[in-house]
């Protein structure tokens, strides 16, 4: 018990260390703004009809009323400054480190292999976006209430009373309110039966799955909400803008990508663009998760971990894969946040299994630990500068993908709202559109900065463009009909 309080107190040193800088970040132009800086709601507080407001509404495309209340209650003890809210992810992300360590250490009984699985989600520089970026509020939540519905799963596989069954569906209700990604977590507890519950030989499987028939539901229910509000806020593309081939190709290789940055974190990027995926790669990253998945398989018996650690990476990512498709990106770093503990349970329980035979194997694994556990704080902390603004971010991510609009018109953005450097804008707005001319809100925003300069002939064919482009957008058919006007009146002065 002493050792395993000192490996949490240990947990919690490091990883406040590592975040310990983003309390000097701000916030980012990039969803932060939606939902803190120009969410009216937040001021309201925890009112009957704002509370409301949490449970009923599609605001930002998304239905996560949890997630809504803990910015509500942000507000109300930090008003608009930003390091609060950082302060606040910071603290959840190591809550729910700690959740993890205690939950694999109670399971398999195996104290240092569960350390070094929590410890490398702690400061994995792939999830330094779900924890620096306050939006994200909902990564955090979210794992915070995953790893405390297992282990409550736990304690009702161990003690069979009803009352952590309830505390179980209970905590995975919260879990889903704070993000709708945890509709896989019935499908983690039946893998965890396997491994290392070891259910299947007390059990049968029929029960097994009976068992969680109230959590299947819940997640079924929170999967049509979670569809209706994207589609209500236009989050979902259109399918005929990505065919379903294209996505199920995007798809293999983004799980073939996000193997590779778990293990070289090199490189990493708040955005990476959807592109048309060559057919080779494609059917490598498919044959390659294929055998994989094969050998597992077969592997099962000899080593169950192996089966349960790449099941729960191939499930858990699924709701955002892309077979679906929601935004414009390929693949994203949060979007590893959960999925990640399947292949850190691979590598942890793997590399004792490696080395169990080999001289001095104890020291090995301590030296290669410490190794990797270092490399890994310090890849975090250069990762966590470039969340210090939204300039920064961007022009680290254009770095990355220089030759996309969407990055471009982002920075342009930035530069407007954030620092109002109309000259720098309109230069990055201009980027956007000679990447993507049919970029409607580019040529929206950079006729706003051509009016702000008194240009009124460009600003006005930049909104004209901007409206031709969206014809269904009355916001721009407006702003058009109101810069006319504007002309008039200047020059009938």
């Amino acid at each position: 018990m002493r050792k395993s309080f000192l490996i949490c107190l240990l947990l919690a040193i490091v990883t406040f260390s590592v975040y310990l800088r983003v309390i000097h970040n701000g916030f980012i132009i990039l969803d932060d703004w939606d939902y803190v800086v120009r969410n009216p709601n937040l001021t309201e507080g925890f009112s009957l009809p704002n509370i409301k407001w949490a449970f009923t509404s599609f605001y930002a495309s998304n239905w996560h009323p949890i997630t809504w209340l803990s910015l509500i209650l942000d507000y109300r003890l930090y008003g608009l400054n930003p390091a609060g809210y950082h302060l606040t992810n910071v603290f959840i992300h190591i809550f729910a480190t700690i959740l993890l360590f205690i939950l694999f250490n109670k399971m398999t009984k195996q104290i240092w292999q569960s350390a070094f699985l929590a410890a490398i989600f702690a400061i994995h520089p792939l999830h330094v976006e779900s924890v620096a970026w306050v939006a994200e509020r909902k990564d955090v939540l979210s794992a915070f209430f995953c790893f405390l519905t297992l282990l409550f799963y736990f304690s009702y596989t161990e003690k069979r009373q009803k009352v952590w069954y309830f505390i179980t569906i209970l905590a995975f209700s919260f879990g889903l309110m704070s993000k709708s990604m945890l509709v896989t977590v019935p499908i983690i507890m039946l893998l965890l039966d396997i491994w290392p519950l070891d259910r299947l030989n007390s059990e049968k499987i029929s029960f097994l799955i009976k068992e969680k028939i109230p959590f299947f539901a819940l997640s079924i229910i929170v999967s049509i909400i979670t569809l209706y509000a994207q589609r209500a806020g236009d989050a979902i593309n259109n399918l005929k803008e990505a065919s379903f081939l294209l996505r199920f190709a995007n798809s293999q290789l983004a799980y073939v990508q996000y193997i590779f940055k778990t293990v070289y974190p090199i490189n990493l990027s708040v955005f990476y663009p959807m592109y048309l995926v060559p057919t080779w790669q494609a059917v490598l990253s498919f044959l390659l998760l294929f055998i994989v998945t094969v050998m597992v398989i077969l592997k099962r018996k000899k080593y169950p971990y192996l089966l349960v650690g790449w099941f729960w990476f191939i499930i858990t990512l699924i709701p955002v894969i892309g077979i679906v498709k929601v935004g414009a990106q390929s693949m994203a770093d949060r979007y590893s946040y959960i999925p990640m503990v399947g292949l850190l349970i691979i590598v942890a329980w793997g590399a004792a299994d490696i080395l169990k035979n080999i001289k001095y194997r104890k020291w090995i694994l301590s030296v290669l630990a410490c190794i990797v556990i270092i490399s890994l704080a310090v890849l975090s902390w250069i990762q966590l500068g470039y969340w210090r603004d939204s300039v920064s971010l961007l022009r680290h991510a254009i770095k990355i993908a220089p030759y996309n609009g969407m990055l471009h018109y982002d920075m342009g953005t930035a530069y407007l709202l954030e620092q109002n450097d109309l000259g720098q804008a309109a230069k990055e707005l201009r980027l956007s559109i000679a990447f993507n001319p049919y970029f409607a809100d580019a040529h929206y925003n950079l006729a706003r900065i051509y009016m702000q300069l008194g240009d009124f002939d460009d600003g006005i064919e930049e909104a004209r463009i901007a409206s031709v482009l969206d014809p269904k957008n009355q916001r721009l058919r407006n702003y058009l009909f109101s810069c006319i006007e504007l002309r008039k009146a200047l020059k009938g002065k």
